[in-house]
């Protein structure tokens, strides 16, 4: 049966009257030869959207777009196939069903699975989930569980197989299961499970033989020669790929047989017969120079083998000019790999950018919700914490007078440690509350220091013999509240492990470096240890636990307020001689 649509049309403009018959045709012929003829179909589509005489609709170039990047796609274009769906992804909306939707991002999932960049793929197989159910759903599991399985996440891949497993049982896909048995054959094997390997290989080809599927039945087979050379079962291993070759030989494909050879090279080469391994590399050899084998894998396997080979024959020399080609195919691949991941980067940075925008906007908001959730959470322990408090100080002065002294020992601790987790919680609910005002004023941080020294900490101060020097210090735009906090908790921390035989010398001057504002608060306190150094900025982190004085969260709320004003903190610190903390602001 052929269409309204000729050979003649090729040579001419289309004669159809109107766009939407002319999209009617093509779409038509598309749907009908686009598996045994994708060529031509591919130039009847690419003449219609190149006619300006056509007044098409949004949803006829977006339909017919699809189509023409679905021709690529089966010519094995792959660059071109994956700009023509990234340029129709901004209006994937104006695609007529679901199932385009999901076309459109299976295959773009499967291109960029193919171009090796793991994460797109995901990406648009996540996408293709929203679209899609029963065979399709399952077909879309399979395919995130081979992308893990290039990516080497077995378990991960396990999740999704299983998933597809489930559906396709349910559907009785039987040509399904045996991909999906034969895809868990690999992954038990890879995790070290050589047992389950074979057996979910034994059931793929035991379905296979059933319903007559002898092109997936190679595959499978294949997969259990590697589960059986993983075995040692070498012998076992080359009947599996003989019996794969004898379905080759019906069913041709020049990729599978290439591969074959190389398995079975390196069967024999393990089993030391260098006699049948040279007979099967020269059949490779001669099979990559007949079908200009350009797979870069599949040709450093050649080489790995064929060094082997050489190795075995005492072939020395030979195998060293076998390995400077394999050096230079890798030198290649590298080259290729670093060039197309550069060109990929320029192609795909605006759908890129848009992900990251979402992902980014998810991200705040979830970070705003375990805030608000944080913030209530602290806030309500309180009350308990307050009844506990309560009681136990009413039973304290109850008993004040007994002759009990456990029972007033206990109540000690009760009150202690209830005190402690009020102040653990009132610091926490200021940490969370950091950065709430967001908006920043211009602010003298020597006036700021005199303020928090003179207002916030003037009985500490009053309590403690200590010298303050402060340099002349920078205007900043800050949050005036948060830095405020941040230098009351430094000072407090200073007062807290001054040494006891001298007074504090508390010193802080200013200085510009590297784009950079630095803000340096020296002591002459008892300093920190080398290996705490990092650990001190952590939440709830004290390091001398027999000063019970605080809640060990002052220093993470500093950090918190640095960073949040795009700055960092550190310390410089040796035991006995001081401690130096430097905040470091963009200018």
């Amino acid at each position: 049966m052929m269409t309204k649509i000729d050979t003649k049309a090729l040579n001419q403009e289309l004669k159809i009257p109107n766009a939407q018959i002319a999209t009617e045709e093509v779409i038509s012929f598309y749907r009908e030869y686009r598996n045994v003829n994708p060529e031509k179909c591919a130039e009847y589509l690419k003449l219609v959207l190149n006619n300006k005489s056509y007044q098409l609709s949004n949803a006829e170039k977006a339909e017919l777009k699809f189509c023409y990047g679905h021709c690529c796609f089966l010519m094995d274009e792959k660059k071109r196939a994956l700009e023509i769906y990234q340029d129709l992804l901004p209006d994937i909306n104006h695609l007529s069903s679901e199932k385009y939707k999901c076309s459109l991002h299976i295959n773009l999932g499967v291109l960029n699975s193919m171009l090796k960049d793991y994460g797109m793929a995901l990406h648009h197989f996540f996408r293709a989930l929203d679209y899609s159910e029963g065979l399709r759903k399952s077909q879309i599991f399979m395919n995130i569980g081979m992308v893990y399985i290039e990516q080497k996440s077995y378990d991960k891949a396990l999740e999704y197989i299983t998933k597809s497993e489930q559906i396709k049982t349910a559907l009785e896909d039987h040509n399904g299961l045996v991909l999906v048995y034969s895809n868990l054959g690999t992954i038990h094997r890879e995790m070290g499970e050589l047992d389950l390997s074979a057996s979910c290989l034994e059931i793929a080809i035991r379905i296979s033989k059933q319903h007559q599927n002898h092109t997936y039945r190679q595959k499978v087979l294949e997969e259990k020669a590697r589960t059986e050379i993983a075995r040692k079962d070498y012998k076992s291993a080359l009947e599996s790929i003989e019996a794969a070759f004898l379905i080759l030989e019906t069913f041709k494909s020049s990729e599978s047989d290439l591969e074959l050879l190389l398995l079975k090279a390196d069967v024999l080469l393990k089993t030391n017969d260098t006699q049948k391994a040279e007979v099967a590399l020269q059949k490779a050899s001669a099979f990559i120079d007949y079908e200009n084998v350009y797979d870069q894998n599949l040709l450093v396997e050649y080489y790995n083998a064929e060094i082997e080979l050489k190795k075995q024959q005492g072939k020395v020399n030979e195998a060293l000019e076998t390995a400077e080609k394999l050096i230079s195919l890798q030198k290649e691949v590298y080259l290729n790999s670093k060039s197309n991941s550069i060109s990929y980067i320029l192609e795909k940075k605006e759908d890129e950018i848009e992900i990251l925008e979402k992902r980014n906007k998810k991200i705040e908001q979830q970070k705003n919700e375990l805030a608000e959730y944080s913030f209530i959470f602290a806030h309500d322990l309180k009350e308990p914490i307050r009844t506990v408090s309560s009681f136990a100080t009413l039973l304290h002065r109850r008993y004040a007078d007994s002759a009990d002294e456990d029972l007033k020992e206990y109540l000690d601790y009760i009150l202690d440690g209830v005190g402690q987790m009020d102040q653990k919680l009132n610091s926490l609910l200021t940490y969370i509350q950091i950065g709430d005002d967001k908006i920043k004023e211009t602010t003298n941080l020597t006036e700021l220091i005199n303020q928090v020294v003179n207002e916030d900490m003037k009985t500490s101060f009053k309590q403690t013999q200590h010298e303050l020097f402060i340099s002349e210090l920078p205007d900043l735009p800050i949050i005036r509240k948060d830095f405020r906090t941040l230098f009351f908790h430094l000072f407090q921390n200073a007062l807290k492990f001054k040494k006891e035989d001298q007074p504090l010398t508390l010193s802080i001057h200013a200085y510009e470096a590297n784009g950079m504002h630095n803000i340096m608060i020296n002591d002459n306190g008892i300093g920190i240890a080398e290996e705490y150094q990092e650990k001190i900025f952590g939440l709830f982190k004290r390091l001398d636990r027999t000063k019970n004085t605080g809640a060990g969260i002052g220093l993470a709320l500093c950090k918190k307020v640095v960073q949040m004003h795009g700055g960092t903190i550190s310390v410089e610190s040796k035991e006995g001689e001081g401690s130096t903390f430097t905040i470091s602001l963009p200018r």
